[in-house]
């Protein structure tokens, strides 16, 4: 058997090894030594995949980049990281972030005015002293994210 240890650039985030899930990361798992399938996921970051030989004592270092939603959403790695950090502060669970993060999200598209439709923001009409014109959808700011993150 094999004692893996799994680190992350982002504390927290979930790991699974031949489709089972072995909890968040940190963690220390036991497994056969060998060839395994990893997968390793966090809210608003590429999954990482990839085929992995793991041996006792290992230590296997994952770093998860922001997909594109993520990006705009958080402009950085940077902010991400901080963003987690202010929540994590709290003194709450892996769990309770990555549910704030997504209830971030649900939060922002409630309270924007912006129809979801098939999963789909439409765009809206308004009605400006000009007229009408659509008007696309807008992910919050840098700054209104971080100005929410402070009241976390």
């Amino acid at each position: 058997m094999a004692n893996v240890n799994f680190t992350c650039n982002i504390q927290g985030a979930d790991v699974k090894v031949d489709g089972v899930a072995y909890g968040t990361i940190p963690a220390l798992v036991t497994l056969p030594k060998g060839v395994h399938n990893l997968r390793v996921e966090y809210p608003f970051c590429v999954p990482y995949v990839a085929k992995a030989f793991f041996t006792d004592g290992q230590t296997y270092n994952v770093v998860l980049q922001l997909d594109a939603t993520g990006r705009e959403r958080f402009k950085s790695e940077a902010l991400f990281a901080e963003t987690i950090d202010r929540i994590r502060k709290t003194g709450e669970t892996d769990d309770y972030v990555r549910r704030k993060l997504a209830d971030g999200t649900a939060e922002y598209w409630k309270n924007s005015s912006v129809n979801i439709k098939d999963g789909k923001a439409e765009t809206l009409e308004l009605n400006p002293p000009g007229g009408n014109e659509p008007v696309a959808p807008k992910a919050p700011t840098v700054d209104q994210l971080m100005e929410k993150a402070k009241g976390l």
